[in-house]
């Protein structure tokens, strides 16, 4: 699987306005057209754009701030002018991949979310949660209807509304009622990659293509991978046509905004000397891939105060 756009720009097609400019599409299939009969022997599922949604809100509607990637624009007209040319971007594309390569597979990875009221009885809570879900996880697959062999889903986010004062929900801060957080501050929430999975499901495959968890602790990302992949199994269970999981990531990254900091790999790097060393969850996800499936004597793994090296031992020497 390829990704053929992730965030960054060239400075020459920046400098015209990013995909501001009408003319980005066109500028994107021109490199689409060269980059896949390169690439196309090594390729089986093709990614064309990475999270349009979480671009065009990062980078055109920041608030007051900006948001923090470039070109730091507080927009709400040039976010939805973004989204159109994405979305143009990725139907042209799939058109012309399909016409380099007859029988390709394209589509794109989504940032979707999950969303909770407080109360289940409040109409304006509700209504927060639906239109959330419409506009974050629905609004860009209507715009490209038609033009996606697969969906590719990534999931990160759980928001709570809740109504504390004034007419409007807003959204609960998952520290405050003492929520399982990331490092980075995000919900630990399985239930809702089930959620988000029977919610998206229709008659196409869909390719889990991110989810993970940034932790020093990597016990918890255990943890993380066999609650998560038993979500997963319940959806396929419910007839859900997930074909793929591929957790983020495989190696500790550069995230970004964030820097080099969040610890999301599978497998540790010393920044400085670039040694990579294999966490012990790395080999918990060895198993299941080989097994296809959650081994049960993993499941002992789930508990708190396991320490997953000792249990995995002779794996890990092996």
């Amino acid at each position: 699987m390829l990704t053929l756009w992730h965030f960054t720009l060239p400075m020459w097609l920046a400098d015209k306005g990013g995909w501001e400019n009408a003319a980005a599409p066109a500028f994107f299939v021109r490199f689409v057209e060269k980059i896949v009969p390169e690439l196309k022997e090594y390729v089986d599922l093709w990614i064309t754009i990475n999270e349009p949604g979480v671009y065009a809100f990062m980078a055109y509607l920041g608030g007051d701030d900006a948001g923090p990637f470039p070109p730091e624009k507080n927009s709400k007209f040039s976010a939805f002018k973004v989204t159109w040319n994405l979305a143009r971007a990725h139907k042209k594309t799939y058109k012309l991949i399909h016409k380099l390569i007859p029988n390709s597979k394209v589509g794109i990875a989504q940032n979707v979310s999950s969303f909770q009221s407080h109360h289940k009885h409040s109409i304006r809570e509700l209504m927060a949660v639906n239109l959330s879900d419409i506009f974050t996880n629905h609004s860009f697959y209507f715009f490209t209807k038609g033009y996606h062999d697969f969906l590719g889903l990534n999931y990160y986010f759980n928001y709570r509304f809740n109504i504390t004062k004034g007419l409007f929900p807003q959204i609960v801060n998952p520290d405050t009622q003492r929520q399982d957080v990331s490092d980075m501050g995000w919900e630990i929430y399985p239930e809702g990659i089930f959620e988000v999975l029977t919610d998206l499901s229709d008659d196409l495959p869909i390719y889990i293509t991110e989810a993970g968890i940034a932790s020093t602790n990597d016990d918890r990302r255990t943890r993380f991978l066999l609650n998560y992949l038993q979500e997963v199994y319940r959806a396929i269970q419910a007839g859900v046509k997930v074909k793929g999981f591929m957790y983020w990531s495989l190696i500790d990254n550069f995230e970004w905004h964030r820097g080099f900091a969040p610890r999301f790999g599978l497998v540790e790097i010393d920044f400085r000397t670039q040694k990579r060393t294999p966490r012990p969850s790395a080999f918990v996800y060895k198993e299941i891939i080989k097994k296809n499936g959650i081994p049960h004597d993993l499941l002992k793994l789930l508990g708190h105060g396991i320490n997953v090296k000792d249990v995995l031992k002779e794996k890990i020497e092996e």
